[in-house]
């Protein structure tokens, strides 16, 4: 096994449910784990089912998975394509072949080479063209300077138009994207203005389909505003507010909330956020190593489980692998999207 990492059946059980267990465990005993690789600190694999491929993607930290994806969009949770992959990984079969980084592979070639590079990709893979197209925009944004603002009106007509075709349009989800840009690049100011005027627009255009129309949602909505909930909670979290707008922020959210009333709607998530922050006592105490203290104990489950995905997805992009250790395992969550749960081996230099 390859020192990368630190496995062990026990452990990859306690990633997933049994059911999930069983599942991968007899994908890999029938080979279906086709290649594992090796790139950095990361290993890629690929599962293949009847005719269809499955790709796996591990990260690893100091010896300890701390991240997994996988194509088949249930990954990010635990899949049975995961588990088999792990074992593969465990059993050294398939063999890992050791390859470079595609940052090091990248990093000399000319631009003329890389257009090709790309070309040649979406000629194969027709269907990322959309991808690109909006990987290139958010680029743009990217790199605009920190001290831009965005032109609240034309952006609001922008917004409105795009709710038109539906919460799940691609113009409309666009806007989500460049509020993930904005606090990708610390564009944190801009990340809540953008965020405000989406969320005013979505709940005009929500009651509109209530007055107006007998629409039922079949989970479209829902998720939009799961996933909005979650937004304003990474932006609250992702910088130091004053307390003129903790109240403001407080004060939006409640009353949006409030016109949500006879919907499953809620911000939760953000209000939460705002309330506990970084400086919550019984937090700072975990990420120090207290694995002893009550976290949100009093909060609904699902709720409590957002909250955590939410401070933990920060805690990862800020490379504070030690803290994120530490809370993944003294909450002893089933939540096994970042590849965590209480029996982890952790590594001796990080401190528990």
């Amino acid at each position: 096994m390859s020192a990368l990492f630190k496995l062990s059946i026990p452990l990859i059980r306690s990633y997933v449910s049994e059911s999930l267990f069983a599942l991968g465990e007899n994908l890999y005993q029938q080979q279906t784990v086709q290649w594992l690789v090796q790139r950095g600190d990361g290993i890629e694999g690929a599962v293949q089912v009847v005719d269809k491929n499955n790709y796996v993607y591990l990260q690893f930290h100091e010896g300890s998975l701390i991240s997994t994806q996988c194509t088949c969009h249930e990954g990010e949770r635990g899949c049975e394509h995961i588990v088999a992959v792990l074992l593969g990984c465990l059993m050294g079969n398939p063999v890992i072949e050791s390859k470079a980084t595609l940052d090091s592979l990248l990093a000399h070639l000319h631009k003329t080479q890389l257009q090709a590079i790309i070309l040649a990709l979406l000629k194969r893979q027709p269907q990322l063209t959309q991808l690109v197209e909006h990987l290139l925009a958010s680029q743009v944004t990217v790199n605009l300077p920190e001290y831009l603002q965005i032109d609240v009106e034309l952006t609001r007509r922008h917004i409105r138009e795009a709710l038109n075709y539906g919460f799940d349009c691609d113009l409309f989800r666009n806007f989500l994207g460049q509020i993930t840009t904005f606090l990708q690049s610390g564009e944190v100011s801009n990340a809540l203005t953008l965020l405000e005027l989406v969320t005013e627009e979505a709940l005009l255009t929500w009651e509109g389909y209530q007055t107006r129309y007998d629409y039922k949602d079949e989970g479209t909505v829902t998720e939009f505003f799961v996933e909005l909930d979650q937004l304003w909670a990474t932006a609250i979290l992702s910088m130091q507010l004053s307390v003129e707008q903790v109240e403001y922020w407080r004060h939006c959210l409640t009353q949006w909330e409030a016109e949500l009333i006879d919907s499953p709607f809620q911000f939760s998530t953000a209000i939460y956020a705002l309330e506990y922050g970084w400086h919550y006592p019984p937090l700072g105490a975990i990420l120090q190593g207290n694995d002893r203290v009550l976290l949100w104990e009093t909060l609904p489950n699902e709720v409590r489980k957002q909250l955590l995905e939410v401070y933990a997805q920060l805690l990862l992009k800020q490379r504070r692998y030690p803290e994120y250790l530490r809370l993944m395992r003294t909450q002893r969550s089933f939540w096994v999207y970042l590849g965590l749960r209480v029996r982890l081996n952790l590594n001796l230099r990080l401190g528990f």
